[in-house]
């Protein structure tokens, strides 16, 4: 896990059905380490846009010493 961002566009409120889809945003390359982002919106049951966060990974490349932080 590298970065985590979200985006409120409407309230969601108790009863609502929410429906999440999630789309590979873009991979890129930094310090030698390989990164995916994930893009994830979710919709209430009028097909509303009511949420969007995405979520940057690091895929490839972490340092040994990296997991024991």
């Amino acid at each position: 896990f590298a970065r985590w961002e979200c985006q409120f566009f409407a309230p969601m409120k108790p009863g609502d059905v929410i429906t999440s889809e999630t789309r590979l945003g873009e991979k890129f390359e930094k310090r030698g380490r390989k990164y995916v982002v994930w893009t994830i919106s979710a919709r209430n049951q009028r097909g509303e846009k009511v949420l969007e966060y995405r979520s940057t990974n690091c895929w490839e490349g972490a340092k040994p010493e990296d997991k024991t932080r």
